[in-house]
């Protein structure tokens, strides 16, 4: 394994890790705002301004999951035969 897809990977690992992180807060605050208020300001933003960047976290956290599935699939086949063996 070379040092350049090793970066790639620790990469991919961190983007999940971040974009996980910032999935989760932009939909608690989605979760905990009333829904009747969309002109309002939450942390900043409108709650359509926070639907929007919950969209896009999850688009590329979707994206950098299917790297990472790429990336790691020969673990996930032999876990996945442990598990159903």
């Amino acid at each position: 394994m070379s040092t350049g897809e090793l970066k790639l990977r620790a990469i991919v690992s961190m983007s999940q890790l971040i974009l996980g992180i910032l999935l989760f807060i932009s939909g608690l605050i989605l979760y905990l705002t009333p829904h009747g208020r969309a002109q309002e300001f939450i942390l900043f933003m409108s709650r359509g301004s926070w639907r929007y960047w919950h969209d896009i976290f999850a688009f590329a956290f979707s994206g950098s999951s299917l790297i990472h599935i790429y990336f790691n699939f020969r673990s996930l086949k032999v876990l996945a035969r442990r598990l159903f063996s």
